[in-house]
């Protein structure tokens, strides 16, 4: 099969992501997979390239229109960057055409190669991972009104068309059908994330922690990811503060970039932290590393929005056994997962910093609890969200 994987979200040798690894297993599976990434941050050279894994990649920057207010070079670069990618692709392989495309929400940004692709027999799978534009706008990252509507028309638009739908949980699903009740008649079903069943490098876990200036002992509570909008960064710096009172020798580690770094560093400075530690993006390897010489795994998210999330940090949490300390909006279906299907983990509502720091204490002083959960974490994890499972998913929605 010949597939077609649109992206702004791609990891070059010898780094991955949850992108990278299912266009690589695609590939071990005897399919032919060619990735259109198109960098939605810093740009890239144009390239055109056969990853180590054997996985095509056209790479090129997402739109830009310099010179123009925010605004506008925002809507241009959500608008046009789908155009863009049509030009790159039609110029690398001219009238050959594709089996199957594989897209990732928000859908409106790649709807012109979709639609293309589905014009001349591509059979097309979304991965609903994103709910655009309505958590955008429940988080601050988007105006409400006029252009939020204009954004999800746009967006409804583009997801009418695929011909299955992959969700991350049943709530997710659920959520959807709501939101886009025009577009019901779609099939989907639960997809959940997935992450490659490689057991992770082994690491020195008193040197990692050395090189990475934390302490060689004492417990370690880490949240990794991207530093925005909508992560729930306060928390953490909350339970944080509690935490050299009620749990002195802890120490939190955050790994990752984006535009909250410099909150989180001047927050910690004004608020004397000594406790927190903040380190920049890492290679995933290099991450995965740390993260198993960590004690507990932070996922927060902020409450009064109505879209059910499941974190895709979960993964790499699960893949090293770490168990999950989560402070999780009401409306998602998270929290039971990982405390009663995964059994990997303690939830509370984000929103509610007692009950936070009370699992926090519950998980700091029981080393035997943290094992227990870590390891059902990882089983759960080989169980249910590894990629050669998704890839298997992704092809019986939608047939041979």
């Amino acid at each position: 099969m010949r597939i077609l994987i649109p992206t702004t979200y791609y990891a070059y040798d010898p780094d991955s992501n949850i992108v990278t690894d299912l266009a690589a297993e695609f590939v071990a599976q005897g399919h032919e997979v060619i990735v259109v990434f198109m960098a939605w941050g810093a740009p890239i050279p144009e390239s055109d390239q056969i990853t180590s894994n054997g996985v095509r990649v056209i790479g090129d920057t997402a739109a830009r229109m310099d010179g123009f207010p925010g605004p506008v070079a925002k809507a241009f670069k959500w608008l046009r960057t789908g155009a863009r990618a049509l030009r790159r692709v039609q110029a690398a392989v001219g009238g050959e055409q594709f089996d199957l495309v594989i897209g990732f929400s928000p859908a409106m940004i790649f709807r012109q190669l979709v639609a293309w692709a589905r014009a001349r027999g591509a059979r097309c799978y979304l991965v609903q991972w994103d709910f655009f534009p309505v958590h955008h706008v429940e988080i601050g990252a988007l105006p409400g009104g006029i252009i939020a509507g204009i954004a999800k028309a746009l967006e409804r638009r583009a997801i009418g068309d695929f011909e299955q739908i992959g969700f991350m949980s049943p709530r997710n699903e659920r959520f959807f059908r709501s939101y886009h009740a025009g577009l019901r008649t779609i099939p989907g079903s639960v997809l959940g994330l997935w992450g490659s069943a490689s057991a992770p490098s082994a690491s020195d876990g008193r040197e990692t922690r050395r090189m990475a200036g934390l302490p060689e002992d004492g417990l370690v509570v880490v949240f990794g990811g991207q530093l925005s909008q909508g992560r729930g960064l306060g928390s953490v710096l909350d339970l944080a503060s509690r935490a050299q009172s009620s749990l002195p020798g802890a120490t939190f580690v955050i790994v990752g970039d984006g535009q909250g770094h410099g909150w989180i560093s001047a927050e910690r400075a004004r608020r004397k932290l000594d406790n927190v530690q903040l380190l920049g993006r890492m290679p995933r390897e290099k991450y995965l590393g740390l993260l198993s010489t960590c004690d507990i795994a932070m996922v927060v998210t902020v409450p009064g929005v109505s879209v059910p999330t499941f974190p895709s940090k979960t993964i790499d949490y699960f893949r090293t056994g770490l168990p999950i300390l989560a402070s999780i909006e009401k409306t998602t279906d998270y929290g039971a997962t990982i405390e009663r299907e995964a059994g990997a983990g303690l939830a509370s509502e984000a929103g509610d910093l007692d009950q936070l720091e009370k699992n926090l204490l519950r998980l700091g002083r029981d080393a035997a609890l943290r094992r227990r959960l870590g390891r059902a974490g990882l089983e759960y994890f080989h169980r249910k969200m590894t990629v050669e499972g998704a890839c298997r998913a992704i092809l019986e929605r939608v047939g041979p």
